[in-house]
């Protein structure tokens, strides 16, 4: 079994489409949050019974694909016997990340979650250095200093129209929770690239859904219990459905599956530069669905600054990828 180095070289239109898939990607999970924290809050579902429902849909929406489009003979699991503890490994990481990323956005504003979602970029740069051997791009640490930069901004400089909307201790709660859930995922996210070759995307991302949903479902029968964990179900309004199946199959199946396709392409460190574009999704869905819309200018201003880092790093990467690579000067006799 052996791991994944640097991701394959790709032509230029190819990096771009890839790069645009990034940007689609990671606008889409921008949205969990703010499905996640709709569902805990307005309908008072417990953490751990909606991870396991999200999980059980989006891990039959992953049999039914499988089913549909059977994996090339390549894309099968490896006779290779590690396998078996990959899988395990990968279950447990997707448990401790759902759970924690879930619980999060209980506690805090989505966009807020988005923020420290994006901050993982310098652990996945560190762990995909680490681990892959994958270099990281000569501009990514200047992007992401002006990202983080513009990250506080957000983070301090929301309002609310009664003045300044200082962080709680809810708010605290929120921020340590996604803080684990950061770890986790870079976990998940080398998990993705090591396991090449063993498991498809497709296998991969069922390992997740397995994992995560049983410790749920052993979380909810053994600490909640099944009657408060099935009960807010019953009350559900369609709107709440609705709200329901785009979290489980648009954002955990969709873009989930596609995420380790991206992952395989762009490599770990590349596509974590595109995690501040969750920004949009965040705080779209924010205003428009729960109702807290991004306020003071300090914010906004935060927010510019992340999207023009981000814009400017991605044109000079693809810049970079294409540019003609001049030859060797010839050595001086």
């Amino acid at each position: 079994m052996g791991v994944s180095g640097s991701p394959p070289e790709l032509a230029p239109t190819d990096r771009l489409m890839w790069m645009l898939a990034a940007t689609g990607n990671n606008i889409v999970w921008g949205l969990q949050p703010v499905f996640t924290r709709w569902l805990q809050l307005h309908t008072e579902l417990p953490t751990m019974s909606l991870v396991f429902a999200v999980l059980l849909v989006s891990f039959s929406c992953n049999l039914m694909a499988s089913a549909l489009s059977p994996p090339a003979p390549s894309e099968t699991v490896s006779n290779d016997d590690g396998w078996r503890y990959v899988a395990v490994g990968v279950a447990f990481v997707y448990a401790a990340r759902s759970s924690s990323n879930f619980a999060s956005a209980s506690f805090t504003q989505a966009y807020t979650v988005s923020m420290i979602q994006m901050l993982g970029i310098f652990v996945m740069a560190a762990g995909s250095w680490a681990v892959l051997g994958e270099k990281v791009p000569p501009k990514m640490w200047l992007a992401l200093t002006v990202s983080v930069a513009g990250s506080v901004m957000v983070l301090f400089g929301r309002e609310t129209p009664g003045g300044s909307d200082a962080f709680t201790h809810r708010d605290m709660i929120g921020v340590g929770l996604q803080c684990a859930s950061l770890v986790f995922s870079t976990g998940a996210r080398l998990q993705m690239r090591t396991s090449q070759g063993l498991f498809s995307p497709m296998q991969f991302m069922r390992f997740q859904y397995l994992g995560g949903g049983g410790v749920a479902l052993a979380w909810c029968w053994c600490v909640v219990g099944l009657e408060a964990s099935v009960k807010p179900w019953l009350n559900l309004q369609t709107v709440d459905w609705v709200i329901f199946f785009s979290l489980s199959v648009l954002v955990h199946f969709v873009a989930g599956t596609a995420q380790v396709h991206i992952n395989r392409k762009l490599g770990v460190a590349t596509y974590a530069t595109f995690q501040p574009m969750r920004f949009v999704g965040a705080a779209v869905g924010s205003s428009l669905i729960l109702g807290e819309p991004v306020t003071g200018m300090l914010t906004w201003a935060g927010l510019c600054t992340v999207g023009i880092a981000v814009t400017a790093y991605a044109v000079h990467e693809q810049q970079r990828k294409t540019a003609p690579q001049s030859p060797d000067p010839p050595a001086k006799v």
